[in-house]
């Protein structure tokens, strides 16, 4: 069945909106695949499109330079190899679709365009005196203290932090029902200081009742992805913190975790990891306070005889 691109990924969209994707899979699904039909060209038959110009239209983004998102005028950002990663599987999962549909014959993605390779990320987490100064940076703000502490005792994503809503929190079990990638939900525990944060700052604010969201805008919309890199980044220039960001707050709390005897396995689920691959790269970090700990919790080294 013949169809072109653009009228395929309306589909797609459909498709996704259907089976409940999160807004942030949607909007990297859609830059990506408006790169795509831009490249190809609008009224491309899918069926008629090549590996060779999945390869290219990678290889084209490599590398590339593209102004940031949002309306804050910034520098303009060189797109990260996990980026490139992304549009390989934003498009891996287009193409499944259009073989499902009947709108192309073959996958001609999967097991023949080589997935693009990411290098480790670059982990560095904060050390205690940098988490007490940005906690008394971010206490100037009722919110900006509770973002702070809630991604510090959580390691919940940037997107799962904008997108937690209140009938999902518990203050009173400290838990929160949060949905991560693949718009798969976990819940997430938080400690007794992060629930009297939390309950300070609602408080203080009205539901909204257009998102129910817990975490809003000066002007009571959604707090956006964007919105929070900026006001973290704030917050780090006010205690002395450089390149200050959302998942640098995941990475100190996977750290700090393990460092305070927390066990894998928990903090895998608390994280939402599919795969032990990062655990076991928090474990390597971890790995000479976990032998401290060790040492001294050792149920055979602390027998008496």
């Amino acid at each position: 069945m013949a169809i072109s691109l653009s009228r395929a990924v309306e589909g797609f969209n459909l498709h996704l909106a259907a089976e409940g994707a999160s807004d942030h899979t949607l909007q990297d699904y859609n830059t990506t695949l408006s790169r795509f039909v831009q490249f190809c060209g609008p009224l491309t038959v899918p069926d008629t499109i090549s590996p060779n110009q999945i390869r290219r239209f990678l290889a084209y983004w490599q590398g590339k330079t593209v102004a940031p998102p949002g309306v804050a005028p910034r520098p303009p950002r060189t797109l990260a190899p996990k980026t490139i990663l992304n549009m390989h599987t934003a498009l891996s999962s287009f193409w499944s679709w259009l073989v499902m549909e009947g709108y192309a014959e073959e996958h001609i993605i999967k097991g023949r365009v080589a997935r693009p390779r990411v290098p480790p990320p670059d982990i560095q987490p904060l050390s205690t005196d940098q988490i007490t100064a940005l906690i008394q940076a971010a206490s100037m703000s009722d919110r900006n203290r509770a973002i702070v502490l809630f991604a510090l005792d959580t390691g919940a994503r940037a997107s799962e932090i904008c997108d937690l809503s209140r009938e999902r929190l518990d203050l009173a079990a400290k838990t929160a029902t949060i949905n991560g990638k693949g718009n798969k939900t976990r819940t997430v525990v938080f400690g007794r200081k992060t629930g009297r944060a939390l309950f300070r700052y609602m408080a203080g604010v009205d539901e909204d009742p257009r998102h129910g969201r817990v975490f809003s805008s000066l002007r009571g919309d959604p707090l956006t992805r964007s919105a929070l890199l900026q006001m973290i980044r704030r917050m780090g220039k006010r205690a002395g913190i450089n390149r200050l960001y959302p998942h640098r707050l995941r990475h100190t709390f996977a750290i700090h975790y393990l460092r305070n005897g927390g066990d894998v396995m928990t903090l895998q689920r608390q994280l939402g990891h599919s795969s032990m691959d990062m655990v076991r790269r928090y474990l390597q970090i971890a790995g000479a306070d976990l032998e401290r700990v060790h040492r001294r919790a050792s149920p055979v080294d602390n027998l008496k005889n």
